[in-house]
């Protein structure tokens, strides 16, 4: 056994151990193979509509090694939907087919832990060392448009681009593939209930784990990633064709916290979000969307900002000089069709400070 197979075994029955029992659990979600019916099977998908076994694509060997392509799915002890549930399997789980014999769509597998059953193969996807880049990339993709995905399939989708970062890659697949997990792990924190009694006991490890890279912004009510994490991404693959989405990704995650009508705060929040992406990609594609941001902040200024009640001179001209110098900057260094005007209207609220 290689060693890439060996990691897999190792992450994927941690992985599975953690993963309670559908009966004993009423709020995890139904597994994807009670759902795969009028779907498009997810190894047409990546195939190009050639199912296993079908006419245009001989049948899979019997040493042919699949992936779980659904969230939570189910090893049964013998084929249908009806059968006794051996064992349940996470997103991405490697399974090899003990041998060609099919009844209807149900194919006969076995675990990396001696396991042995049935599995629907709608929700399976052959898989090889040559393939498997491929595999991935589409497998991430079909998981990440999925509108109606709850947490159980969120999490396991991040759980799987990690397990699948320790294949060898290229730097740029490397870029690509973080993005996609920042994507997946936001679509996960979206997820959690707001009231922390409805949490499951998993729910309350998972969060407590993520804790060095998701934090909970009071204010809106949500969990949100670590800025950081997400601007080291970006530093890592700088020189990747993803850097300008992870930066732009930075600055539409937030930050945690609200201003409240405080002017130097929307600028010092506009500086760290929008001004960041600029400084960091100045002839990016979304210099002008930053830039909008920045304008909104100076709208606000001409219109319902109130100095009496949002400026104190004594405590916050030093830190609106500060951000004003910081935000001019990084407009003036962009690509910005509006960088000038912008950056002479940011220069003007220092009218407060005379």
């Amino acid at each position: 056994m290689n060693a890439w197979k060996t990691l897999s075994m190792i992450f994927w029955l941690a992985l599975a151990a953690a993963l309670p029992a559908l009966a004993t659990d009423s709020q995890l979600e139904p597994s994807d193979e009670d759902a795969v019916k009028g779907c498009l099977p997810l190894d047409e998908l990546v195939l190009g509509g050639a199912a296993l076994g079908s006419p245009d694509k001989p049948e899979i060997a019997w040493s042919q090694t699949l992936i779980t392509s659904a969230a939570n799915a189910r090893l049964r002890s013998a084929p249908g939907t009806q059968s006794l549930v051996v064992t349940n399997f996470p997103l991405g789980t490697e399974l090899q087919l003990t041998n060609a014999t099919r009844q209807g769509e149900w194919i006969r597998v076995r675990t990396s832990r001696g396991e042995e059953g049935w599995i629907s193969k709608t929700i399976t996807l052959p898989v090889s060392d040559s393939t498997y880049p491929k595999v991935v990339r589409e497998l991430i993709a079909a998981r990440l448009s999925r509108e109606d995905e709850g947490f159980v399939g969120r999490m396991e989708l991040v759980a799987f681009i990690e397990h699948a970062r320790g294949r060898p890659w290229s730097v740029e697949d490397l870029g690509w593939l973080e993005l996609q997990r920042l994507r997946a792990l936001q679509a996960a924190l979206r997820t959690i209930p707001f009231r922390r009694e409805r949490w499951d006991d998993r729910l309350r490890s998972w969060v407590a784990a993520r804790a060095a890279e998701i934090l909970y912004n009071e204010p809106g009510g949500q969990w949100i990633i670590n800025r950081d994490i997400i601007l080291d991404a970006q530093a890592t693959y700088r020189a990747t064709a993803v850097a300008d989405e992870i930066a732009w990704f930075a600055a539409e995650n937030g930050l945690s916290g609200e201003c409240e009508g405080y002017l130097v705060c929307y600028l010092e929040s506009i500086d760290k979000l929008q001004g960041e992406y600029l400084r960091r990609q100045p002839g990016g594609k979304h210099v002008e969307e930053a830039a909008a941001s920045v304008k909104l902040i100076m709208d606000y200024y001409k219109g319902d900002f109130k100095p009496a009640a949002y400026f104190n001179a004594t405590q916050d001209c030093a830190p609106l000089k500060n951000v004003v110098a910081s935000l001019e900057h990084a407009l003036r260094a962009s690509t910005a069709s509006e960088r000038g005007t912008l950056a002479n209207g940011l220069r003007d609220m220092l009218r407060l400070c005379s």
